[in-house]
């Protein structure tokens, strides 16, 4: 009986089969409490392009203040973040440098998925002008206004072989900040002029590391198996 069952143990067959799962590290906009640094978000402006960057954490803003109602309500999904900690009279900030603001997530894509089944989906909204989007070198998006009272999209990256790759991942929003006709004025909201993103992953997905699943065909000789150990053990009995 027992070189029957080791019999059957060796001729059941073992499939290896790719998992789903999301884009480890892949994280929306303003993780944190308003009016705190983004844990994974980070900031960096230059008043023309540029080569050379030099990242600190972004501020996920305080919502209790200007440039609120105008942004679309922060909610439990997604925030907004910005340069500076909040805005108006309580932080006597009232306005960002004109030219670029880079917004910058880093993510690690581990050994064992698969980078070129990557995908996500995801709603965008930025005060002032979108300049651009990126992943690694790809572009994804290219200029346009997207606007701050609304959440625009979805939009969808991916699947695309060679824009992802196993290890460190980088996904860049550049913000142009335009220049107002007058000096920001602290007794006059119309002439402040700050600068936010805001990004809401919907979903994301990527091949995950293989699992070891029997196939349909195991299934049924292990079954087999089964029925023909309890008719050797009926006719033993006999």
């Amino acid at each position: 009986m027992n070189r029957i069952v080791r019999f059957l143990l060796v001729l059941a067959v073992l499939a290896v089969a790719a998992t789903a799962a999301t884009i480890p590290g892949l994280v929306s906009t303003g993780g944190s409490a308003p009016g705190t640094q983004d844990p994974a978000w980070q900031w960096f402006y230059t008043p023309v392009a540029t080569n050379t960057y030099s990242f600190v954490p972004a501020w996920v803003t305080d919502d209790t203040s200007y440039p609120f109602p105008h942004w679309v309500a922060n909610d439990a999904n997604s925030k907004w973040i910005s340069p500076q900690q909040g805005y108006g009279t309580p932080y006597d900030n009232y306005a960002d440098a004109v030219g670029l603001h880079y917004f910058l997530l880093m993510y690690n894509i581990p050994a064992g998925y698969d980078p070129n089944t990557a995908t996500f989906t995801f709603e965008l909204s930025t005060d002032n002008l979108l300049n651009s989007a990126w992943v690694n070198s790809s572009l994804i998006m290219n200029g346009g206004v997207v606007g701050y009272s609304a959440m625009q999209g979805p939009f969808t990256v991916g699947p695309t072989p060679g824009m992802f790759h196993t290890g460190w991942n980088s996904l860049v929003f550049i913000i142009t900040n335009q220049a107002l006709p007058n000096s920001p004025n602290p007794s006059d909201p119309n002439t402040w002029n700050p600068v936010g993103l805001r990004v809401n992953f919907v979903n994301s997905f990527i091949e995950g590391p293989p699992e070891v699943i029997p196939e349909p065909g195991a299934l049924y000789l292990c079954a087999a198996g089964l029925i023909t150990i309890g008719l050797l053990r009926r006719r033993k009995q006999a």
